[in-house]
């Protein structure tokens, strides 16, 4: 439509301007419409849980501690079987085989678990671990362990 109205009507188009408010430029307007759409948006929940704003600045984290341990999606058991990649959920200590159990729960990479927390206090949880340097060490000598000993993990 504005195409149409573009080709027709060319001289009252062109004396169009847009109007900025001088202390909000394009990037702040963009800046808060990404804030708006990360705050109403319906997937990664589990990520604006631990960052609730948005920033152009990268995060200091390692893609493993991102991707495996904070979204769960990784080589854990209960991951793999959601696309048949593994028989089973299970870890071979019994438990649900996820980023959650190998941290806390699994005695296969013990030296490297946090105390588990109450359900209802794991947004917090996660955002402490997530700020936390050793923590982030911890999770990335996880994932590597689980990496290089995948057959200990397997229920067969």
């Amino acid at each position: 439509m504005f195409a149409k109205q573009a080709t027709l009507n060319m001289s009252s188009l062109s004396r169009r301007r847009t109007v900025l408010v001088p202390h909000q430029g394009p990037f702040q307007e963009t800046m808060e419409i990404w804030q708006k759409e990360w705050e109403v948006g319906e997937t990664r929940r589990i990520i604006f849980n631990i960052i609730p704003n948005v920033k152009t600045r990268p995060i200091p984290w390692r893609r493993e501690e991102i991707i495996f341990f904070f979204t769960g999606h990784g080589p854990f058991g209960a991951y793999l079987k959601r696309f048949n990649l593994a028989s089973s959920p299970y870890c071979s200590c019994g438990g649900v085989g996820s980023s959650l159990h190998y941290d806390t729960e699994c005695l296969l990479p013990e030296s490297w678990h946090f105390k588990r927390t109450e359900p209802q206090l794991e947004n917090l949880w996660f955002q402490r671990v997530a700020a936390n340097q050793l923590s982030k060490n911890k999770i990335f000598n996880t994932i590597r362990f689980i990496h290089t000993n995948g057959k200990l993990f397997a229920p067969d």
